[in-house]
């Protein structure tokens, strides 16, 4: 995961790509489809299904590597597989995401919780998000690039 990165670095990374920041409304599609789950794979938590304040992971504190919560056994830590209904992993937990809808106060929304939330907080759900400024960098703070067929 890159991590440290504003919205404005992390939207020209995208723009570079190819791609865009997804918005609010399509990072929430992506990570639960239409239904009101709680986390991205289901309604209930467990330490080794994302990486949360004291999941137990070897990495912890801190990211650990992309798709890590895959079901396989990561050298003696066996996780379970959390990927989203559209295949889309570290949606809940790891790091926040930065998403493209910026307000007039140039604040930007980050969803689905970081390694420094507890699971069991209202801010490691699907429903939490944190408005932060643009141009503010932090080390719980990421991002994914949508690529549009």
């Amino acid at each position: 995961s890159v991590v440290g990165v504003s919205w404005e670095m992390a939207d020209e990374y995208c723009k570079w790509l190819g791609g865009r920041l997804p918005t609010a409304a399509e990072w929430n599609f992506a990570a639960r489809s239409t239904g009101l789950r709680r986390f991205s794979h289901g309604d209930q938590i467990e330490g080794n299904q994302a990486n949360a304040f004291n999941s137990g992971d070897p990495f912890e504190p801190g990211t650990t590597p992309v798709g890590y919560y895959n079901g396989r056994n990561q050298k003696g830590y066996q996780t379970q597989d959390t990927f989203s209904q559209y295949g889309a992993y570290d949606m809940t937990g790891n790091v926040w995401e930065w998403c493209a809808d910026v307000r007039e106060d140039n604040k930007a929304p980050i969803k689905g919780g970081s390694y420094l939330e507890d699971m069991n907080a209202f801010d490691f759900t699907l429903n939490a998000q944190q408005w932060v400024d643009i141009t503010e960098k932090r080390e719980n703070v990421g991002f994914r690039c949508l690529m549009e067929k």
